[in-house]
C-alpha cells in the first residue's frame, strides 16, 4: 500500500520546503530509492534543479529535469506522468498525487504559510478518503 507522509517544516517562504525537499530528496537517493521531485511549475522546477547542486556543498545529489532520463536517479518536472519507475514522490505542487500509484511513497511538503497549509489540508484529506495510509511530521530547518 501507497504511503503518504506530510512533512511540515518551520517558515513560511517557499524556499524552506525546497530546501526540505532537497534534503529528503538526497537521504532517498543515498538509500537507494528513485526518486521524482514535483514542483508547482516549470520555473520552480528550474529553481529545484539549481538548489540540488548547491543547497549542501558537501554532497553530490544527481538529477535531471529531462523527464524522458530514466536513467536519472533523481528527477525534477512539473507535469507529472503515471508511467514513471520511480520509488518516492516529493511533492511540492498543490495538486494531490492519488493517481499516481506506482509510487511506495509520497512525500507531501509544506510549509507555515496558511495558503499552503489549507491545501495541504485538502489533500491530506483526500488522501485519506482514498484508503491511503497518511501521516504527519513537524520538522525543524
Amino acid at each position: 500500500m501507497m504511503r503518504v507522509d506530510f512533512y511540515i517544516v518551520n517558515g513560511e517562504q517557499e524556499h524552506d520546503r525546497e530546501i526540505f525537499a532537497c534534503r529528503l530528496a538526497e537521504k532517498a537517493y543515498k538509500q537507494g530509492y528513485r526518486v521524482v521531485l514535483r514542483s508547482i511549475d516549470e520555473a520552480q522546477a528550474y529553481a529545484l534543479d539549481n538548489l540540488l547542486w548547491t543547497f549542501n556543498s558537501d554532497s553530490f545529489v544527481p538529477h535531471s529535469c529531462d523527464k524522458h532520463d530514466a536513467d536519472s536517479p533523481i528527477r525534477v518536472e512539473h507535469d507529472l506522468s503515471t508511467d514513471t519507475q520511480y520509488d518516492v514522490l516529493i511533492n511540492l505542487n498543490e495538486k494531490a498525487a492519488i493517481e499516481l500509484t506506482s509510487f511506495s511513497r509520497i512525500a507531501e511538503i509544506v510549509n507555515q504559510d496558511p495558503s499552503r497549509r489549507t491545501l495541504a489540508r485538502q489533500r491530506y484529506t483526500q488522501y485519506r478518503e482514498n484508503g491511503l495510509e497518511v501521516s504527519s511530521h513537524h520538522v525543524n530547518k
